[in-house]
C-alpha cells in the first residue's frame, strides 16, 4: 500500500474516496491471514502533509499533486544499487531506468541489485524485462513532447499515436483523466530538472554506468 504517496491527498479527496467505497455493495469474503515480508520497512522519505486546496490553484501545482498520486516519481526513477524496491534515487528523479518483469501484471523486479562497475553479464534475459523511460525535459527524455503529443500519447497508449508505450505504463488508467488534469501533469513535468539518461526498450540491453543496470542504450550514458 503506497500510503507514502497518498499522504498528500486533500481532506476533500479523502472524503470522496471514503464516500465511493461506502457506496460499493458489501461482499463477504474471508481471507487467509497474511503478513507481508516487508511490513516493518518504513518509507525512505518523510511523509508529505495533506495538500490544502489553495495550494492547488495553478496548473503546475495541480499537476504535481496528480503526479504524486499517480506515483510517477517511483516508476520513473531508478533504484539505488542497494535497497528495496521502495527506494529510489532522488538525484535521478523522473530519469527512467526502473525495470519491470515482462508478465501480464508487469510487476517491478523485486531482486534487482545495481552495480558501480560492469558485471560480467546481466542475470536477466533481454526479453524478460522492460524499463521505464526518462520523462524529464532533457533531450534524452521527452523534450520533443508538446502538450498535444502528451495528451494523444496518454489517450491512445502510443507516442504521438504511433509507437506503443512501455507495457508497464498503465495509460489505460491515466487516460480516464480529463484534459485539464492531463494538461496540468504535462505542465508540471516541463518544470522538473532535466536529467541526461538515455533509456530504450527497442535497443539491446547494455550496462549503464549511470543507473548501474542493464537497459537499452545503457552504454551511451556517462556516470
Amino acid at each position: 500500500m503506497p500510503y507514502n504517496y497518498f499522504s498528500i491527498l486533500t481532506d476533500e479527496d479523502v472524503g470522496a474516496i471514503v464516500a465511493c467505497l461506502r457506496s460499493l455493495p458489501p461482499i463477504r469474503h474471508r481471507l487467509a491471514h497474511w503478513i507481508p515480508d516487508d511490513a516493518s520497512e518504513l518509507p525512505a522519505e518523510p511523509l508529505l502533509p495533506p495538500a490544502q486546496p489553495l495550494q492547488l490553484t495553478g496548473p503546475v501545482a495541480r499537476g504535481r499533486y496528480m503526479v504524486l498520486l499517480g506515483r510517477c516519481p517511483h516508476c520513473h526513477t531508478p533504484r539505488p544499487a542497494a535497497g528495496s524496491q521502495r527506494t529510489r534515487r532522488p538525484e535521478m528523479e523522473f530519469a527512467g531506468g526502473r525495470r519491470f518483469e515482462t508478465r501480464d501484471d508487469f510487476d517491478e523486479l523485486v531482486d534487482d541489485p545495481g552495480s558501480a562497475t560492469p558485471p560480467r553479464r546481466d542475470t536477466r534475459k533481454p526479453a524478460s524485462f522492460v524499463v521505464s523511460p526518462n520523462i524529464t525535459p532533457d533531450p534524452s527524455g521527452i523534450a520533443y513532447y508538446t502538450e498535444s503529443i502528451f495528451l494523444q500519447t496518454i489517450r491512445t497508449g502510443r507516442v504521438a499515436g504511433v509507437r506503443a508505450l512501455t507495457p508497464c505504463m498503465p495509460y489505460y488508467e491515466f487516460r480516464k483523466l480529463d484534459d485539464a488534469d492531463l494538461k496540468a501533469i504535462f505542465a508540471y513535468l516541463r518544470t522538473v530538472p532535466p536529467k541526461k539518461h538515455r533509456v530504450s526498450n527497442t535497443d539491446p540491453p547494455t550496462w549503464c554506468p549511470k543507473c548501474g543496470r542493464f537497459h537499452g542504450l545503457g552504454e551511451l550514458n556517462a556516470p
